[in-house]
């Protein structure tokens, strides 16, 4: 009976030793940490307003900053381009997602029209034909490299600019940076569409595929008409300002998007994506 009773004492002992150790071990183990989830990308901001649409990018403080100010950006493939700065040029070969600053080597094959007074604006048909628009005498007038004679769209003006979609050729006669005249046509000749609505534009108009035609104003702002230029009426407070627009051999660019120097390419002139350079 009394080694029974120390066999159980052991027992006891035993057991607690056993417990304490267990729970000095849980008690000094540290916790465990919750899992890692991987940080999920910003989303890039979009930008919409009259039909238009322009998508940003996942992070603006990333995107390389080139000496100088972006004046042209000429995208000659989808995925291939040159742009230019006053003081640089940089090439991309992915469709503007990376740049590489370097010399300009590709020819622009811009070749020299017949006429004797100064190419203002230049543009390409569908066909590939070359043309221009400048003003002769104080008239605003358009050549077809292929045709030669110069087309004359009549009245008076100090500049031009223009746009192509397919084979048809918008043309605007400016008095300073404000539209006076809209024509349209093609080497078969012109006619007079609007009067411009008084509206101003920098860089070059964008005929949409809906037939709107959009402008960048003096102020800043995308303008759209519904009516050949006769009336105006601006796109929406939900796209950023923007410097000008212009054509590109695969599509159009925006220049000075926010006026801090962005830059953003687009197929149509209707939706848009911002490059990750300026």
């Amino acid at each position: 009976q009394i080694r029974t009773r120390r066999r159980a004492a052991k027992t006891s002992t035993a057991l607690v030793l056993v417990c304490a150790s267990a729970f000095a071990f849980f008690s000094l183990r540290p916790p465990e940490l919750p899992p890692v989830t991987p940080p999920t990308p910003s989303p890039t901001v979009t930008y919409s307003a009259g039909g238009i649409t322009i998508h940003g990018i996942f992070d603006p403080a990333t995107a390389p900053d080139l000496p100088g100010t972006i004046t042209s950006l000429d995208m000659i493939t989808s995925i291939e381009g040159w742009l230019s700065t006053s003081d640089t040029e940089a090439h991309t070969l992915d469709g503007g997602q990376t740049w590489i600053q370097e010399p300009k080597t590709t020819n622009d094959d811009t070749i020299s029209l017949p006429v004797d007074f100064p190419i203002l604006w230049r543009g390409r048909a569908a066909s590939s034909a070359q043309l221009g628009a400048g003003i002769s005498n104080g008239v605003p007038t358009v050549v077809f490299a292929n045709d030669g004679a110069p087309i004359s769209l009549g009245g008076t003006a100090d500049d031009v600019t223009g746009t192509v979609r397919g084979n048809e050729v918008t043309v605007m006669a400016l008095n300073g940076k404000t539209i006076i005249s809209v024509y349209r046509g093609n080497a078969a000749g012109f006619q007079k569409i609007s009067d411009g609505g008084g509206m101003t534009v920098s860089g070059q108009p964008i005929v949409l595929p809906d037939g709107r035609i959009m402008v960048a104003d003096s102020q800043s702002r995308w303008q759209l008409s519904e009516d050949n230029g006769a009336t105006w009426k601006p796109a929406g407070m939900g796209l950023p300002n923007v410097g000008s627009l212009h054509a590109t051999r695969t599509g159009y660019v925006a220049l000075d998007l926010f006026r801090t120097g962005w830059v953003a390419i687009s197929p149509d002139g209707v939706t848009w994506q911002k490059l990750p350079i300026r």
